[in-house]
């Protein structure tokens, strides 16, 4: 696989813009059209990634040496928590979805307001991670 990699200056998180069968100069013609987007680092920005992203469009890098496979990435989250759920199966886990706050899922579970985390798979799959393993479970009381 092909990609030009970077992070984002806004708040570090790492960027990885796979090519295909595009060159990085097409990569970044697209990027240069995005109106809106949503950072790997949860922040929503109403303009384009290219005035967040740091990417150096002059280095292509040819595999993912390092990288965990999509397996190997799920097995990881899954030692760190009692649910990790794609998009269409958060409503198993949680009693209904709050909205998004500092980057975060807010969730009603048992009765409580709760904040979860999520992420992108390595394949680009958006899963949620509920019940940290191990974790004191302190529930959000109104006005917090």
């Amino acid at each position: 696989m092909r990609y030009v990699a970077g992070c984002c200056k806004k708040c570090g998180a790492k960027i990885k813009i796979v090519l295909g069968t595009l060159t990085p100069g097409e990569a970044k013609k697209k990027l240069e059209g995005i109106q809106m987007f949503e950072c790997p680092g949860h922040h929503v920005e109403l303009s384009g990634p290219l005035g967040y992203w740091n990417i150096d469009f002059g280095t292509v890098h040819e595999d993912d040496a390092g990288q965990p496979t999509e397996e190997e990435w799920l097995a990881g989250k899954r030692e760190q928590y009692k649910h990790v759920v794609g998009t269409g199966q958060l409503d198993s886990v949680v009693d209904k979805v709050v909205g998004f706050s500092m980057g975060l899922c807010v969730v009603m579970r048992d009765g409580h307001k709760e904040y979860i985390n999520f992420a992108d798979s390595p394949s680009g799959k958006r899963y949620y991670f509920v019940g940290l393993k191990g974790a004191v479970r302190i529930p959000i009381t109104e006005g917090a």
